[in-house]
């Protein structure tokens, strides 16, 4: 010890011994400490929110890229804890974001987010429901991008995640429906509509979801359509262009 000294008292040991039991019950760090770095910053997240993981670094770099020094319209569907859009914010100053959840808590911690990494005035934040055809259109707005992280684990596989993840993390945010790919499905038909012509839609997708997601923005007449793999040399992204 180097402080032998230090008394340590009773509310501060029986504090740290819970951490230790929720640690032991298989509960995330990054869920005990609130933190998690992401892109070389830190974001605070908790329960509410999915926990950022550097492959999704990749859907930032693709959208960086895209943007370049323009100053693009950018809607991100599904922002959790705003990591992606945050990150993008920061790396594009010129960039309008709008970040959408269905989950007001999420919200609630993308908007801490912003204000701690100081882009809270360049990132509009909605909650909204991708599926809820009525509002998809956002009142006829156009984006010069779509960029989103939706979820993609199929239903019947949520119960064989790991413990600390499906004890713990938002399983909403996880459930991609029947095949995984009933996300992917809407947001290729909402961008339709949604996106310019010659604007761009970059998704994070399971590594072997590559051909049936290039299938789903095939069909839906998106040209230009890239497969793009993560630092493992795993298929994570997909990028095409409204045609």
């Amino acid at each position: 010890m180097s402080r032998p000294e230090t008394q340590i008292s009773a509310a501060a040991l029986g504090f740290f011994f819970e951490l230790i039991e929720r640690r032991a019950a298989d509960c995330p760090v990054q869920y005990i400490t609130n933190k998690c770095e992401f892109y070389s910053l830190d974001f605070y997240v908790d329960e509410n929110v999915l926990i950022p993981r550097p492959e999704t670094e990749l859907l930032v770099d693709l959208a960086a890229g895209r943007a370049g020094n323009g100053s693009p319209y950018i809607l991100e569907i599904g922002t959790g804890s705003g990591c992606v859009a945050v990150s993008l914010s920061k790396r594009c100053s010129n960039a309008r974001i709008m970040a959408t959840d269905i989950s007001r808590p999420a919200l609630d911690v993308a908007k801490k987010n912003a204000r701690l990494h100081g882009v809270d005035t360049r990132i509009k934040f909605i909650e909204h429901d991708i599926f809820d055809v009525a509002h998809s259109s956002f009142a006829g707005a156009r984006y010069d991008m779509i960029i989103s992280n939706p979820p993609y684990i199929p239903a019947g596989d949520v119960g064989g995640l790991p413990c600390s993840v499906r004890l713990y993390e938002p399983l909403p945010a996880l459930d991609g429906g029947r095949d995984g790919l009933s996300f992917y499905r809407r947001i290729a038909r909402f961008g339709r509509d949604a996106i310019i012509p010659g604007g761009a839609l970059f998704l994070e997708i399971g590594c072997d979801q590559a051909d049936s997601v290039k299938k789903i923005l095939a069909d839906e007449n998106y040209i230009d359509i890239k497969i793009h793999r993560d630092l493992s040399g795993r298929d994570r992204a997909i990028g095409c262009t409204k045609g």
